[in-house]
Parts: C-alpha cells; sequence; structure tokens
C-alpha cells in the first residue's frame, strides 16, 4: 500500500499544476466555454446541477483563500511599513477616543490585533447621538477593557458640551475654560429629547459582573439622558464603584436622595459629582439628612454641580460647612435659593478655596444679597475666586417680593468689580425690561445691546486643576438642625475588513 505522505504530496502537486495553468491563462473567459462544454457532456439534469453546484463551491473556496493570503501578505506588508512595535501602537492607539480605536480595528488585522489589546479600552466613550450604541456594544467594550476599565462614558451627550471635556460646570480645554452656562439649560433638554437613545438600565451591568471587579477600579462615570435608567439599577452599579473619582449625570430620571445616599456609602473618593435634575427645577428630594450624608461619606468632594434643584440656603451651608476644599460650586436653577448663603463665604473660619461659583438662572435669588457679596469681593476677600455668574434670564428677586424682579442689579459694584478685582472673571447677563427707566442709561454706558445688558469679561485662564488633597476627619450632623431639609509617512496595504471586529461606524 502506497505511505499516505507521498499520496498527500501527489494531490498538492496535482493541485499546483492545476491552479498554476488556470492563472497562467491569457484570456480568463476561456473558462466559462471550457465548463460550459465540461457540463454539455453530461448526461442527465440532476448530474449537470451536481456539477454546478461543484464549481460553484470550488469558486468560492478558491475566492475566500484568495482573500486570506491577501489580507496576510498585506498584514506582512504592514508590519514591515509601520516602524513601531506592537506594545507602543497599544500605547498609541491607548491615547485615541473609543470611535478612532474601534475605525482602526477595521483598517488591517494588524491593527485589528493591536486593538483588541484591553489598554486601548482603558476611557470608553459612547456618547455619540450619530451611532446605534446598544447594550452589547457597551458589554463587548467593557469585557475587552477588563479590569483596565477608568472611564466609562454612556448616552447621548448635550450640545453644549459635546466634543469637549468637562470638569463639572466649566469645560477646560488644554488651560483655558470655557463657559457653558450661555447654553440654556431648558433649550438643552429640549433638544435632547429629541434623540432617541438605544440604551437600557442593562448597560451598567458589566460593572457589576465578578462580584465587582471590573467596576472596582473605575474612576469616571458618565450618564447621559439615557430615558430607561432608574434609581435601583444605578444604585447597584454605584455599589460596586469604590474607586468612583468623577460622577455625573445629566437627564437621567432617578431620585437625588437615594443617588447620593449610594455614593456616600460605597464612594469615598468621590472628588468631582455633576448633577442635573432630568425635571424644570422642581426636584425637591434633597434633604438636609442627605446632605450631611454626603459631607461624611465624601470627604474629599472639590467640585459639587447640582442644577435643577430646590436647594434651599440651610442645605446649602451644610455643604459649604462640611466640604471645606471646595473648588467649584454650579447651583444652575436652584429654584428656592435666596443667596443668604453667600454671607458664610466670608465668615467661614478656614481658608476658603473657592474658585468657581455659578449660580445661574436661581429664580429666588435676591438682588441684595448679590450686592453684599460683591462687597465681600471688593473688600479682598475670596482671594481665591476667579469665576462668578449672578445671570438670571429673569432677572433678580427684590427685597421682600421675588415676583418684583430687577433686571439693572448693582450696577456700581459690578463697576468695581471689573476694575478693582480684574483677576475674577464675572459673568452678570440680565435681559432688558424696558418698563425700568433707568436702563437706557446703563446700556449708553455699556453700550448693550437691543436683547440684553451683559457685564462679561474674557475667559480668564485657569491653570490649577480641580484636584486637592486628603481631609482629617467627617462632618457630623447638627442635633439641634429641625429643618425637613498624527501623520506618519508610510505605505500601506488595503486589507479586507471582513474579519475585523467594530462596532462603529
Amino acid at each position: 500500500m502506497e505511505p499516505l505522505e507521498p499520496r498527500i504530496s501527489s494531490r498538492f502537486a496535482e493541485a499546483d499544476l492545476i491552479l498554476e495553468a488556470l492563472l497562467g491563462l491569457s484570456d480568463p473567459g476561456v473558462i466559462e466555454l471550457s465548463l460550459e462544454r465540461l457540463i454539455d457532456r453530461v448526461a442527465g439534469h440532476s448530474e449537470r446541477s451536481e456539477m454546478t453546484e461543484r464549481t460553484m463551491s470550488l469558486g468560492l473556496r478558491i475566492h475566500e483563500a484568495a482573500r486570506r493570503l491577501a489580507r496576510k501578505q498585506a498584514s506582512t506588508h504592514n508590519s514591515i511599513a509601520w516602524s513601531l512595535p506592537y506594545d507602543l501602537t497599544v500605547r498609541v492607539f491607548s491615547m485615541l477616543d473609543t470611535r478612532s480605536v474601534c475605525r482602526a480595528a477595521a483598517t488591517c488585522s494588524m491593527f485589528n490585533k493591536c486593538a483588541m489589546d484591553s489598554l486601548c479600552y482603558q476611557y470608553i466613550d459612547l456618547t455619540s447621538a450619530e451611532t446605534k450604541v446598544n447594550n452589547s456594544v457597551v458589554f463587548a467594550m467593557v469585557q475587552r477593557a477588563a479590569k483596565n476599565l477608568q472611564s466609562l462614558k454612556l448616552g447621548i451627550q448635550p450640545v453644549a458640551l459635546r466634543g469637549t471635556r468637562f470638569c463639572q460646570s466649566m469645560v477646560f480645554a488644554a488651560h483655558n475654560p470655557v463657559d457653558t452656562s450661555s447654553f440654556s439649560w431648558h433649550d438643552r433638554r429640549s433638544e435632547q429629547e429629541k434623540m432617541p437613545c438605544f440604551l437600557t438600565r442593562s448597560c451598567l451591568l458589566p460593572l457589576t459582573l465578578g462580584n465587582g471587579a471590573i467596576g472596582g477600579l473605575l474612576r469616571q462615570l458618565h450618564l447621559y439622558n439615557i430615558d430607561a435608567m432608574d434609581t435601583t439599577t444605578l444604585c447597584t452599579a454605584l455599589s460596586v464603584c469604590r474607586s468612583l473619582f468623577d460622577f455625573a449625570v445629566v437627564g437621567l430620571n432617578v431620585n437625588l436622595k437615594q443617588t447620593l445616599k449610594s455614593l456616600s456609602s460605597f464612594c469615598p473618593c468621590l472628588e468631582h459629582l455633576f448633577f442635573e435634575s432630568s425635571g424644570i427645577g422642581g426636584d425637591e428630594s434633597l434633604k438636609s439628612s442627605t446632605c450631611f450624608d454626603i459631607v461624611n461619606g465624601c470627604p474629599l468632594l472639590s467640585s459639587l454641580t447640582l442644577r435643577g434643584f430646590k436647594l434651599n440656603d440651610h442645605k446649602v451651608q451644610i455643604l459649604l460647612k462640611g466640604f471645606q476644599h471646595l473648588k467649584l460650586i454650579d447651583f444652575t436653577s436652584a429654584y428656592t435659593l435666596t443667596g443668604i448663603f453667600l454671607r458664610s463665604l466670608s465668615n467661614c473660619g478656614y481658608d476658603l478655596r473657592l474658585e468657581v461659583l455659578i449660580l445661574r438662572d436661581c429664580v429666588h435669588l435676591r438682588e441684595v444679597e448679590v450686592d453684599k457679596f460683591l462687597s465681600v469681593i471688593l473688600q479682598g476677600e475670596c482671594k481665591n475666586l476667579r469665576y462668578l455668574d449672578i445671570s438670571n434670564k429673569d432677572g433678580l428677586a427684590t427685597a421682600g417680593d421675588c415676583f418684583e424682579r430687577s433686571y439693572n442689579p448693582s450696577h456700581v459694584s459690578i463697576e468695581r468689580v471689573f476694575t478693582e478685582r480684574p483677576e475674577v472673571h464675572l459673568v452678570a447677563e440680565f435681559p432688558i425690561d424696558k418698563s425700568f427707566g433707568d436702563l437706557e442709561e446703563a446700556i449708553d454706558g455699556q453700550g448693550g445691546s437691543n436683547d440684553s445688558t451683559p457685564y462679561t469679561l474674557s475667559p480668564m485662564s485657569l491653570e490649577k486643576s480641580f484636584s486637592m488633597g486628603s481631609s482629617d476627619g467627617s462632618y457630623n450632623s447638627d442635633p439641634d438642625s429641625g429643618e425637613d431639609l498624527q501623520d506618519i509617512g508610510c505605505t500601506f496595504y488595503e486589507e479586507f475588513s471582513d474579519g475585523a471586529e467594530y462596532f462603529m461606524p
């Protein structure tokens, strides 16, 4: 009996001769004519059909083999043309945004292999409104990152913040802040409602798998306009995020009180908190006891944003007294805030580190309290303050009656702040109410337009980061409180991307 190995060699040699003969044909059209003659020689319809099927199957196999060889040859060429080794290529990919990494993965098999490395998914950003990101995509990305996951951003990001890296209320590009407060909070909400989100509450499930092994190392979590997200699911995810440093919620129908309780119980490292209500300023779920909880549970907080909540002065004073290292405060659209808490900023008894204070569109913010605070600034207090926004589309409340509005508050004090404290970027924009006769003089003096009388300066460079040191001890609640309260010059061969694993266009 003939040995097996020589027989296999003989078959390969025969196949080589056949393929070499086919590839050597000067006119490939001859193949069709020859195939037609061979089929005509076969007797019987079923035999002819079988022969045709065998021919199609053979042609398909040859085609697939040719595609695989093309990818292999292109990958070999690209490996030579691409001068960076695997480790450095992964390092480069890890600096790209998630969309760019997915596109690189679809470019060639060499890039696909590098792009599948877990280091490329340390910072997952799936907030694009143009891409239909669903739970499966999130699960695959998180699984790829595994224990290297540090940042996760999901949902439909507000237009004002899209394409930028924001630190709570301010966007810091390089060292220069870009003010996002000029975008109306209510306008952003109405626009977001037109954008469908394909994520459900299960999108955070990967964080809790394996006893929270992945979520336990997560440092940043941003969630935008995920309509299906509920409080229970969010709090379950937060319970495993014990290293969370930066947390942002925008447009989610979740309870502030329960969310803050979860943060205070499980996230002691939290430094940046951004929470924007999904309502229109009527959310009153925040109580004084919750304020004490978050102060005790998250003593390192340096940046606090609570937008659209019924946040009174007593609750704010609890937060200010507890968080002695706050550098950024944003209480935009805080419905019941009058500004009385501003008095405590000059008599706090410790070195105030506050750099950014935003009280935009606070309906009950009083003109007299704003004027007193500006006087404090003029006296040299709040030395670290670099940004102050007291703008209000409805004007400030006058003394004794919040229904009486002032549209040109503290004109003299504002001008003095510009002159005597030029390092403070003061934003004080109020609409014109032509029933007030004294506005004409103000407009003539400021060169105002017909739409508003803004008092603004150019954004100043804030080169200090919003990082802070450790805090000693915790702040205990007051038992007497009775209130229910890149270009590289290389030539790359194209590779077929049908074998590449990617999700985003």
